[in-house]
């Protein structure tokens, strides 16, 4: 049987842009546009732009991915509309910015190979209420001004060239002043000059058999000289894993492009891949759609800066709270933070409202951390609260639109490498295995529990509680529909109609104190059951509570006899609390497999990633470099991608390829 599969609506939309921000009544304007779809993706388009006459003063076509611009000389006071036809022929019509009536604009020509040309243009409004009025052009790149100059506006039309030798290869942001600092007008410029990183990598032979051993050698210079470079290198078998090129995200790609332009940057290698002329216009026309104002200057004048809500970590941190079993804070308490696997101890003390904080911590992931109140006195008496760290919130796929949604030809080689694979292996008969199913714990164990109804209102499986090493940690956030204020649970329902009764902590069938909580590990637990109401009444009428959190425990395995001392010291304790707080991970090395024993050659090897290696730093005085790997079972193309940076932050980036067969 076959049916058919009907497109989904796709919806089109394009903006216009005028050059240098305004579009402005009586001059010839550069208008730039863009056309994506509802993925993100651009999509080619031509139209007509008409006034509200019906009276066509334009047409465009799209040039690249669905960007390009077109110039006409707007009338004051008039309206101006787009007919547009997408390149799946659907239109659209859409208004153009309005008519600004006295105006002036900055405009730039990047054309010539060593100079920016650069004109000032205003109307006859702005002309005759400004002439002779001083006015200034200030460029900058990466946040440092490369170019300053004043001018008096005695003419409508001003023109400058600025040699490109002034600037670092990347984006120059241009703005135009009025004479008391208001910014005017604004023009983003690639300056593609020759400041760059100069990569070469080479290689001894250029074909090498499966497994066999590859030497690298990399070169930088700057300006023909030797210079230290900090490189990255990653080699992939390029049979196994096809790459477009052009939609690759690299070091010129992330600190010369998208780190200074708004949006998702659709093929931002394109840009680099072999510059020629063509690609120069399109990436202007990227510039001036999705360009926006780095800095703003009229903050800047008026001395407003940014206030600093965020400080850098200089390491992890661990807070809590530490009160008495009654609740009530214990002021100058005394803390003593330990790390077994490091010999490290730390003492702290609590500020008035018992709050308490360690550092500037160092500390390998999966440590354990231990903090005790038991040199206090009255220890015994007092529980360690330890405040949980928040989970980073879920976004938006800022790549969302590079997802592939045609999956055949992209999951082709992987599933030929899978059928290479498995050729290798023995299929064995099924074997059935029959045992009896775990009961599962809940409530209805426990006598104390009897008059709650069959089925929780939540329930939270004890693998959810992931990423919390303290079970309260884990509730505070998992808990539906329950509030927690001032280590307490309540019902959120009744809580914000006023109805301030604590619900009831049930472990295993018993009622604790919510404090309890703070010694219990979220891995212990086998399930949580949250009951909002009490059909009945009476598990709350017997325990004066509103609302029930029963929490069942993992069974242990039954045992050996221990005293009551030994139980004592098995006890969790208030005073104390141990756990694995999230660390910082151990550095890996990349493993590669060698073929220098006899015995590894007959192993398969069906590698996509061939080598990595995040730092390799070439000699100062020389400038090379070099390093080693062996090949995988692949036959074919490999390609070896090589990108860095020097200590003056010149980047560079090179590609080198050789044959395995």
């Amino acid at each position: 049987n076959s049916f058919e599969l009907k497109n989904a609506v796709v919806n089109k939309d394009m903006q216009f842009f005028a050059e240098g921000g305004n579009l402005i009544a009586g001059i010839e304007n550069k208008v730039a546009f863009k056309s994506i779809k509802s993925d993100g993706l651009g999509i080619n388009a031509k139209g007509t732009v008409s006034d509200a006459e019906g009276k066509q003063v334009a047409s465009f076509t799209s040039q690249h991915l669905g960007m390009g611009s077109f110039n006409f000389t707007p009338d004051n006071g008039k309206t101006y509309k787009a007919s547009i036809v997408y390149a799946d022929g659907t239109n659209q019509n859409i208004n153009l910015p309005s008519v600004v009536a006295s105006g002036i604009t900055i405009r730039a020509s990047n054309a010539d190979a060593d100079n920016i040309s650069i004109k000032i243009a205003s109307n006859d409004a702005f002309f005759q209420a400004n002439q002779g009025k001083l006015f200034y052009v200030v460029a900058q790149s990466k946040g440092v001004i490369c170019y300053g100059a004043q001018t008096a506006l005695s003419n409508k039309e001003y023109t400058t060239t600025i040699p490109k030798s002034k600037f670092p290869m990347g984006i120059a942001q241009f703005t135009l002043f009025a004479e008391n600092g208001k910014p005017l007008s604004e023009r983003l410029i690639f300056v593609q000059n020759k400041n760059t990183l100069a990569l070469a990598v080479t290689s001894p032979l250029a074909t090498y058999g499966p497994k066999k051993k590859v030497k690298i050698n990399v070169s930088t210079k700057k300006d023909g000289a030797p210079v230290e470079g900090n490189l990255s290198v990653s080699v992939v078998d390029e049979t196994k894993v096809p790459l477009n090129e052009d939609g690759a995200t690299t070091i010129l790609t992330t600190l010369l492009l998208s780190s200074d332009l708004k949006g998702y940057i659709e093929k931002p290698n394109y840009y680099f891949n072999g510059t020629d002329a063509k690609k120069a216009i399109d990436l202007d026309a990227l510039l001036l759609t999705q360009g926006y104002r780095s800095y703003s200057y009229t903050d800047i004048i008026s001395n407003k800066l940014p206030k600093i809500t965020i400080l850098p970590e200089q390491g992890i941190e661990i807070s809590g709270i530490l009160r008495m079993s009654n609740g009530i804070p214990v002021r100058k308490g005394q803390l003593l933070l330990t790390i077994p696997d490091k010999r490290f101890n730390l003492e702290g003390v609590t500020d008035p409202v018992g709050n308490f904080k360690f550092t500037n911590l160092v500390l390998n992931d999966s440590s354990k951390v231990t903090i005790t109140a038991k040199y206090n006195v009255n220890y015994k008496n007092m529980a360690i609260s330890l405040n949980g760290t928040p989970a980073p919130s879920v976004i938006r796929n800022f790549s969302a639109p590079d997802e592939v949604l045609n999956i055949d030809s992209t999951l082709t080689s992987y599933l030929d490498n899978s059928k290479k694979q498995y050729s290798y292996l023995h299929t064995l008969k099924d074997v059935t295995i029959k045992a009896a199913a775990i009961p599962k714990v809940s409530h209805k164990d426990y006598p104390a529990l009897s008059g709650l109804g069959q089925m929780a209102d939540h329930e939270i499986a004890g693998e959810r509680l992931t990423g919390c090493s303290l079970l309260i940690n884990c509730l505070q956030t998992m808990a539906t529909g329950v509030t927690y204020v001032d280590n307490i649970f309540y019902v959120t329902r009744d809580y914000n109609q006023g109805k301030k009764i604590p619900m009831g902590v049930f472990i295993n069938g018993m009622l604790v104190d919510v404090n309890q909580l703070n010694t219990i590990e979220a891995s212990n637990v086998e399930s949580v059951e949250i009951f909002l109401r009490d059909e009945l009444g009476l598990v709350n009428r017997n325990n004066n509570i509103n609302g029930v959190i029963v929490i069942n425990q993992k069974k242990a395995p039954k045992g050996t006899k221990i005293s009551k001392s030994q139980l004592l010291d098995m006890l969790p304790k208030n005073y104390e609390v141990s756990f694995s707080p999230q660390g910082y991970d151990k550095e890996r090395q990349f493993y590669m497999p060698k073929y220098d024993v006899p015995a590894n050659l007959n192993r398969n090897d069906l590698r996509t990633t061939i080598y990595w290696n995040p730092k390799v730093i070439t000699d100062k005085t020389t400038g090379t470099s070099s390093f080693d790997f062996y090949n995988a079972d692949g036959k074919g193309q490999y390609k070896v991608i090589v990108e860095g940076i020097d200590e003056n932050g010149n980047v560079g980036r090179s590609i080198f390829r050789y044959t395995v067969k």
